[in-house]
């Protein structure tokens, strides 16, 4: 009888499904009464072909998903669980040995916890510049990092989507992964947090949020993904997800405009801190990066909520068209 489920969801995963295919026949030799759940989503490689010489290794069930959506694919998933306790992964995620088994114990030893996230580190293809690896720079944001925790209850936003299990009694209260968030291939800037948003959804339904350090995976960074290119967009796509998820869960409502003001201070108190462009930018890289950081996460924050706004009335979407313009022209004067 099966009783644990890993959900993994891939679209053109070609470049990393070995590594992290080969990693689960690896960390399962010895295990039974499992399945493995992989939804190609609309993938134009060799990833079904990759999928398929796996399946006499490995308890594979392979699924298509035509509509584009990494999110969407997760739901087509869901459909086909049969363990009560359910692993979600990502197609560059590589458990490390006796994942499936840790899994198992979490399971059993935190009755308590319903959704639950685990040991994430990251495993570059090409290393960072030294002063990002210095102090690991927003690893948790740009490369889902979550190490050296302990056991225990944390918060829903603590979870990520590399790393995480969920008990069969959430999904059966209805509760799914929406489908408006998250990584989509026909949307470039698409809002970023999809496992957040679920999270904290089910933690709005009373269930609880945990973390367990015993089950690991090594997330696979490509070398596109440590360029400046790469964290801008990271800081623009997180920008926007704050604000789809705070207006999921009624935080940035029109009535409630102090945000839209609040941001604004914001950047007026932090002009003396992002005001490097015009000092020297070579001898602070780390102070530069965090700098870029902020500015294009903002500018992601702003740009979701004129978008969650459209339909309001004239004088609360030409608020946040002034703020969009005081980025903007902050930007344009060099002062980011």
């Amino acid at each position: 009888m099966i009783n644990l489920s890993v959900l993994i969801a891939s679209h053109n995963g070609a470049n990393v499904l070995p590594k992290v295919l080969e990693g689960y026949v690896q960390s399962a030799k010895n295990e039974t009464n499992w399945q493995l759940i992989i939804v190609d989503n609309c993938s134009d490689d060799s990833t079904s072909k990759l999928i398929e010489k796996y399946q006499p290794l490995l308890p594979i069930i392979h699924l298509h998903e035509p509509r584009p959506g990494k999110n969407v694919a997760l739901n087509t998933g869901l459909r086909h669980v049969a363990g009560d306790f359910v692993v979600i992964s990502d197609d560059d995620a590589i458990p490390e040995p006796g994942f499936i088994d840790a899994w198992r114990t979490a399971a059993e030893t935190q009755s308590d916890i319903d959704v639950f996230g685990g040991t994430i580190r990251p495993e570059f293809e090409v290393l960072p510049p030294e002063w990002m690896l210095e102090g690991e720079l927003k690893f948790e944001e740009l490369y889902a990092q979550r190490k050296n925790l302990a056991a225990g209850r944390i918060a829903p936003s603590g979870i990520f989507g590399p790393n995480m299990a969920v008990r069969r009694r959430v999904f059966a209260a209805g509760i799914r992964f929406n489908e408006d968030i998250g990584p989509n291939h026909n949307i470039k800037q698409y809002s970023m947090g999809s496992e957040t948003e679920f999270c904290e959804h089910a933690a709005a339904c009373g269930f609880t949020t945990g973390f367990n350090p015993l089950p690991e995976v090594r997330h696979i960074v490509r070398a596109h993904q440590v360029s400046p290119e790469f964290w801008s967009a990271r800081a623009y796509r997180l920008g926007r997800g704050v604000a789809k998820r705070e207006q999921l869960l009624g935080r940035n409502a029109p009535k409630h405009f102090g945000k839209a003001r609040r941001l604004g201070r914001a950047y007026l108190g932090n002009l003396k801190l992002t005001n490097l462009k015009h000092t020297t930018p070579a001898s602070h890289p780390a102070r530069n990066f965090l700098a870029e950081w902020d500015y294009n996460f903002q500018r992601g924050y702003i740009s979701e909520l004129m978008a969650l706004n459209a339909n309001q009335p004239k004088h609360v979407h030409s608020k946040l068209q002034l703020l969009n313009r005081f980025v903007s022209t902050l930007r344009a004067s060099k002062l980011f």
